[in-house]
């Protein structure tokens, strides 16, 4: 028992370092360049704010569906092509949402 008492001090100082600098600065809305394998030519930006949708930006507009970013990139493109990007730009949304969700905890 005395062993555990020793520690807990060491751990309680341990947690609230780890909490006051793992929360230092947090930007109210994620984005990051995604790269999107049928479609190098294109500036594609994905944006997750903490408390909205995401959106995206394609050349420099701004778009709310991955259908619209999909058919602007490949107008000609097959159905399993599309669907294809289109399950691409979904998977990387989801991983950017994610980091978007844990930025959003920390406040």
């Amino acid at each position: 028992m005395k062993k555990i008492l020793s520690v807990l001090p060491y751990l309680l100082s341990m947690f609230l370092i780890i909490s006051f600098t793992a929360c230092g600065s947090d930007d109210e809305e994620t984005c990051d360049d995604t790269p999107l394998s049928q479609c190098p030519a294109a500036v594609i930006a994905t944006c997750c704010p903490d408390n909205a949708d995401c959106y995206y930006i394609y050349n420099g507009d701004k778009y709310d569906t991955t259908s619209e970013i999909v058919a602007l990139c490949n107008p000609s493109g097959s159905a399993a092509q599309l669907l294809s990007m289109q399950l691409e730009l979904d998977n990387y949304t989801k991983q950017l949402l994610d980091e978007a969700r844990s930025a959003a905890l920390c406040q």
